[in-house]
């Protein structure tokens, strides 16, 4: 009888019959009763899963390849497609072990039980690391060992010039910090270069790291808000034109975070100007050995700051990210060439928490271009040639420091984002 009514199905791509199926459908249904109520309440949970009970049979003279052949394909890690005569084309996993059975009675043919199960994607719940809190671990971590490694180098024993070189060499660095980033503001940071004079904690090498790091945290502070600024006409539509010969307003460069990278860049990569010293003596020796442990902390503290600003670090376009990237990445490579045995694998692993918070920002930044002006023509124009909307009309214009964004020349290449 199954002969007659047998139908076509497969596997993984390997054929057999099916002569009979069943299958079980509905909905998740929760019942709960409760003391002293007669009706219960049902709790809908979504659709139940859809499973297909499929009994199989391979037929012929080479049944027993047949029979292997979907024995191997039944065995596979994973879901796989089920060509259902009734169903369609279903993607699904065998979720109870097959029954096989053969007889003398029945020679040349292979019967299966198959219990298979609709198979989907594993969407939720799903793990994504915390790529913010692995660059926020990987600093504090580097910060740590940049203390530990500082305090290990640190010697003031010896002839008093050592320590009087160890007073200049600091304040010398945190005179250049202030250079760079400008009078410390912060109430606190000034109070505690008040109570904690470096002539009361030079000969401690951890409070000596932790003035450092009070003044050369603000460059985290620096690059999340850039000061940098460009004035020009009010956002708008059409009414712009009119902005572009009166209203201006304040508005942040696109190129700021890359900028103010380049401004602190100095204090990752270069060192307050010192006499030269030959280290012919003991108190020479420890001189210098001070002194490059002042230098490493400073360099080291900095560049982890600069890492620490870029998950938030305002940048428009893909483009501005990755020159970012390079300009603290170069740092990192140079400090990683004379790193301690300790400061190694601290740096290193920076370096990386780093690279996947910029490989995450990637994807949502903006793609620049480089549009070529064929003839003169408006900004308002070309953003909306790019873009189909005013949106990157503003970037346009600082990002090329338009000084007459009506007029763009025919012949200039701009540079434009498309949003």
């Amino acid at each position: 009888m199954w002969r007659e009514k047998k139908q076509s199905a497969s596997f993984r791509g390997v054929p057999f019959y099916v002569y009979s199926g069943s299958g079980e459908v509905g909905r998740r249904n929760v019942v709960h009763e409760y003391p002293l109520r007669d009706t219960p309440m049902v709790e809908d949970l979504g659709r139940a899963k859809r499973t297909f009970s499929v009994e199989a049979i391979v037929v012929g003279a080479d049944y027993m390849a047949q029979r292997d052949a979907l024995i191997a394909a039944l065995e596979e890690f994973g879901s796989g497609e089920l060509i259902h005569p009734w169903r369609g084309v279903q993607q699904v996993c065998l979720t109870s072990p097959a029954r096989v059975f053969e007889s003398a009675d029945e020679g040349g043919s292979a019967k299966f039980s198959l219990e298979f199960t609709e198979s989907g994607e594993n969407k939720l719940p799903a793990a994504r690391v915390d790529t913010v809190a692995t660059l926020a671990a990987a600093v504090d971590n580097n910060q740590a060992v940049a203390k530990a490694d500082f305090a290990s180098q640190w010697d003031l024993s010896g002839a008093s010039e050592v320590l009087d070189d160890a007073m200049k060499s600091t304040q010398g660095m945190l005179d250049y910090a202030d250079s760079v980033l400008g009078p410390i503001q912060d109430g606190m940071a000034q109070l505690d270069a008040v109570t904690n004079k470096l002539q009361t904690i030079i000969s401690a090498p951890t409070q000596v790291f932790d003035r450092a790091l009070g003044s050369l945290e603000r460059i985290k502070g620096r690059l999340e808000n850039p000061t940098a600024g460009f004035s020009f006409f009010n956002s708008g539509s059409l009414d712009r034109l009119g902005g572009l010969f009166g209203k201006t307003k304040k508005v942040t460069s696109p190129k700021a975070a890359q900028t103010s990278v380049a401004q602190v860049l100095p204090l990752m990569n270069s060192t307050p100007t010192r006499a030269a010293i030959q280290p012919l003596t003991p108190a020479d020796q420890r001189i210098a050995r001070n002194r490059a442990a002042v230098d490493t902390m400073q360099q080291t503290i900095a560049v982890t700051q600069a890492a620490a600003a870029l998950p938030n670090m305002p940048v428009a376009a893909q483009a501005d990210l990755v020159v970012v990237r390079e300009q603290i990445f170069a740092v990192i490579d140079t400090l990683l060439d004379t790193a301690s045995d300790m400061q190694y694998p601290a740096l290193l692993k920076l370096k990386t928490a780093a690279q996947q918070v910029i490989a995450e920002r990637l994807p949502a930044a903006s793609v620049l271009q480089s549009v070529l002006v064929q003839q003169t023509t408006s900004s308002l124009v070309l953003a909306y040639r790019a873009n189909g909307n005013l949106e990157a009309v503003d970037d346009l214009i600082a990002r090329n420091d338009l000084r007459h964004p009506a007029f763009i020349n025919d012949g200039r290449v701009i540079e434009l984002v498309t949003v």
